[in-house]
């Protein structure tokens, strides 16, 4: 058994990053970046008006001119004349020969003349050409990973395509007879299955290229094609169930027998100690525990940290804040214990962590109201404790 750090370093030693393709940068966002992106353009591209109102030269104002033209954004500006105005609006090219913007609000005009009350500073309200990117300058590096907002300022710059890491190929494997899949007829001794749904739900949103559900029965032998057959198709697998001690716990095995190396077995936390990481290749076998909290833990904290060292993210850490403990619980054994909580956010304070009633790894009711899981150690002591947001 390996401390839960451990596991995080056994993460970032053993996980390699998928492979790349190109994709057209206004598809990009939520993907990273395996090549530094550069500008094709320069932004702004042209010196351009920052204001609606009137393109002069400085040394004309104050005064009267005559209102020469009309500048536009996308349009062709003429060439201003010495001691006349062009009527201009915000984002159009600057004419030829002016030097300032004055803003309408400061003006007086008629059809065909505007008077300058004040004089002009030149320079004023013009976005000067390549003022915040030039053309062939890096705007975003390999492993930044793209925000709606990343992707903007790339295709603002010209960047029409760029390389980023291919999402993963996904089999996910539920283990158990007594488990059954949702919609269909229940035994009495049959269970709902939650965890298979659990799994998807979370990987659709994180993002995967294919992904597969495939129910497995508790047999050696099935476990054997099941996991052989999800390791010919797939990047990553996922199992639920299976990988502890039990008769039927069956996933360690195989996965020795597809020629997957143990990278750990068992982790040191609370819930979800029987958590197995292997490797084959750059193929990953994530094996989490049976209990519903335990399979959410392990997307939340083991997961989460695997996905981001496929993708090539280079800021792959999981995001811990701080949060004051209305009571910290007394934990019994050496195990830290990661409880689900409610981060309560107020602007004058640091958020408080209200840890949820029911933490046992069978329940899942308090995971409609948790957005944090609280990391607890025995030995600490205080009101402050690190949290994940979730």
């Amino acid at each position: 058994m390996i401390s839960f750090d451990a596991a995080q370093a056994s993460y970032a030693e053993h996980v390699q990053p998928l492979p790349s393709e190109p994709l057209p940068t206004a598809a990009a966002s939520g993907r990273v970046l395996r090549a530094d992106a550069v500008a094709a353009v320069d932004l702004p591209r042209f010196d351009q008006s920052a204001m609606d109102g009137y393109a002069i030269r400085h040394q004309d104002a104050p005064g009267r001119l005559p209102l020469q033209g009309r500048a536009e954004a996308g349009g062709a500006a003429p060439v201003l004349e010495p001691g006349s105005c062009v009527r201009i609006l915000t984002g159009a090219p600057l004419p030829a020969g002016a030097d300032t913007v004055v803003p309408q609000e400061q003006v007086e005009s008629d059809a065909r003349h505007v008077r300058f009350v004040d004089g002009a500073q030149p320079g004023r309200h013009i976005r000067k050409r390549a003022e915040e990117v030039a053309a062939g300058q890096r705007i975003a590096e390999a492993g930044q990973r793209l925000s709606p907002g990343g992707v903007a300022a790339l295709c603002a710059a010209g960047v029409a395509s760029v390389e980023v890491t291919r999402l993963p190929r996904v089999t996910v494997l539920v283990t158990g007879d007594e488990v059954v899949p949702a919609g269909q007829p229940l035994s009495d001794s049959a269970t709902p299955d939650a965890n298979g749904p659990l799994i998807t739900a979370w990987l659709r949103a994180a993002g995967v290229a294919e992904l597969q559900t495939v129910a497995v029965a508790d047999t050696r032998q099935a476990v054997d094609r099941a996991l052989a057959e999800a390791l010919d198709q797939s990047d990553l697998v996922i199992t639920s169930g299976g990988a502890s001690v039990g008769d039927r716990d069956f996933i360690p095995e195989a996965a020795d027998a597809a020629g997957l190396i143990r990278h750990f077995w068992k982790v040191a936390q609370k819930p979800g100690k029987p958590l197995l990481f292997a490797s084959r290749g750059p193929q990953v076998l994530l094996a989490l525990p049976g209990n519903p909290a335990s399979v959410h833990l392990g997307l939340q904290l083991h997961l989460r940290s695997i996905l981001a060292r496929l993708a090539g993210d280079a800021s792959p850490a999981l995001p811990w804040q701080w949060g004051r403990l209305d009571a910290r619980p007394t934990l019994k054994g050496d195990r830290p214990l990661f409880a689900r909580a409610r981060a309560h956010h107020d602007p004058a304070q640091p958020p408080r962590l209200d840890l949820l009633p029911g933490q046992g790894s069978h329940r899942l009711g308090n995971l409609l109201s948790a957005n944090a899981l609280v990391r607890l150690e025995p030995d600490d002591t205080g009101p402050w404790a690190a949290y994940l947001p979730i």
